[in-house]
C-alpha cells in the first residue's frame, strides 16, 4: 500500500499547532485606549475654555443691546468643530470616572449658553434656531463617546432653567436632552 496513516500524524500535528498559533488574536493595547479617553476629557475641557469667553460675549451683548450675531457665529464655528471632532472618535468610550467630568463640563456649557440667550429681551428666531441646531448636534455627538449622556445632561439642568428651553424655542435641544416631557411640549 502506497498510503500509510502513519504519514498523516505529523501533518495533523503541524496543522494543529499552526492553527492555534496563528488563530489567536493579538490583544489591543490598553494604554492606547486610556490615552484616547484622557484625550477626550482634555478636549472637552479645552472646548469649555474656548466657548466660555464666547458665551460671556453673548451675555455682554444682551446687557448692552449689541448685535449677538458675531458671538453666535463664533459659537457656531466652535461647536461645529467640536461636534465633528467627537463624531470622528466613534471607537473611544469613556470610563465611568471620565463620564462624570464630561457630564459636569457639558452641563456647565449648556446651562451657561441657555442662560446667556435668555438675557436677550427679543432674540431673533433665526439666531435662536441656529443655536438650537448647533447645541443639539453637539449633544448628540457627545453620545458617540458617552452613550446616554444627553438625558443625564437634561436631568442635571436646574429646574429654573428648564423653562428657558420653551421660551427660546430650543425644541431640538430639549428633545435631545429628553426634557420635552418636563416642558409640557408636544413631542416632535
Amino acid at each position: 500500500m502506497f498510503f500509510s496513516p502513519k504519514l498523516l500524524y505529523p501533518v495533523f500535528a503541524v496543522i494543529s499547532v499552526a492553527s492555534t498559533a496563528f488563530a489567536s488574536p493579538v490583544a489591543a493595547p490598553v494604554a492606547e485606549l486610556v490615552t484616547r479617553q484622557s484625550d477626550l476629557v482634555s478636549e472637552i475641557q479645552s472646548f469649555q475654555s474656548t466657548v466660555s469667553p464666547l458665551i460671556d460675549q453673548l451675555s455682554q451683548a444682551a446687557a448692552t443691546g449689541a448685535d449677538p450675531s458675531p458671538a453666535v457665529d463664533q459659537l457656531s464655528s466652535a461647536f461645529s468643530d467640536s461636534t465633528n471632532s467627537f463624531k470622528s472618535k466613534k471607537g473611544a468610550i469613556l470610563a465611568d470616572v471620565d463620564v462624570t467630568v464630561f457630564l459636569d463640563v457639558s452641563l456647565d456649557i449648556v446651562v451657561k449658553l441657555v442662560v446667556a440667550l435668555s438675557k436677550f429681551p427679543l432674540l431673533d428666531l433665526f439666531l435662536s434656531a441656529k443655536v438650537d441646531v448647533i447645541l443639539s448636534a453637539w449633544i448628540s455627538a457627545l453620545g458617540v463617546v458617552s452613550p446616554g449622556i444627553a438625558p443625564k445632561i437634561g436631568k442635571g439642568i436646574p429646574t429654573a432653567d428648564i423653562g428657558i428651553f420653551a421660551i427660546l424655542k430650543l425644541l431640538l435641544s430639549a428633545k435631545v436632552l429628553a426634557i420635552v416631557d418636563l416642558l409640557g411640549i408636544i413631542k416632535l
